[in-house]
């Protein structure tokens, strides 16, 4: 956050999150392929859990009443008819994203994906520098690559919001450690309207304010 450009590492570890990005949605391909699941499209086997929600998001919307019988650009139906009342439960910032790239796109289901792919390219290269500022290079650049290769990771891939969510949490603790409190506050917002886990960095963000705020001089105590 601090600077735009990347250096050598941030730069690979942007290249190996494509690369396990692209290894991961070719697995799921050959998976589609070799058990035909019926979908229309690759992409729809990772489509599961709470991903046809977003979906269902994308196309049609909040809404306070569903009765089930709604149709979508290119008869796209809902997942869950009759479900969308239900759905506030889901935080609109992934949603709105989404639903802007599926106006250029009209294709709900590659454009979560977009969302979350341009996102996760952010995760890595913004943890390498919020640990840089406190070990040394190599630790930080390990710390990077355990986050990406770690089992769980698959979901910065696919139409989840975490690698949203990651990049904005991580973005605005970045912000808050090199003292640039007005952004570190407009990060924390956008990532709390992203996931309910959001709501934590207040106090979160709160601990490392008050830190910073005592570690300074009395006359030199002010944020930016």
């Amino acid at each position: 956050m601090s600077r735009i450009r990347l250096d050598r590492s941030e730069t690979i570890l942007v290249g190996l999150t494509l690369v396990l990005k692209a290894a991961l949605l070719l697995g799921g391909t050959l998976v589609y392929v070799w058990f035909q699941t019926g979908a229309n499209n690759p992409l729809a086997v990772w489509n599961r859990w709470d991903a046809p929600h977003y979906l269902d998001l994308v196309v049609f919307g909040y809404r306070a009443v569903d009765h089930g019988d709604l149709i979508g650009p290119n008869r796209y139906r809902s997942v869950y008819p009759g479900d969308l009342p239900l759905y506030i439960v889901f935080y609109p910032l992934f949603v709105w994203l989404s639903t802007a790239v599926n106006a250029a796109l009209n294709s709900p289901l590659i454009s979560v994906f977009v969302v979350s792919s341009v996102a996760s390219l952010f995760v890595a290269p913004l943890l390498y520098r919020l640990v840089r500022l406190d070990e040394e290079p190599d630790v930080a650049f390990r710390a990077a690559v355990f986050a990406l290769v770690f089992p769980a990771a698959f979901f910065l891939h696919i139409g989840y919001t975490e690698s949203l969510f990651l990049a904005l949490a991580l973005g605005a603790f970045l912000a808050a450690r090199t003292d640039r409190w007005l952004l570190a506050g407009f990060l924390g917002g956008l990532s709390a309207l992203t996931r309910v886990n959001g709501l934590v960095l207040i106090l979160a963000l709160g601990v490392e304010a008050v830190t910073q705020w005592f570690e300074q001089p009395p006359g030199l105590r002010r944020f930016r």
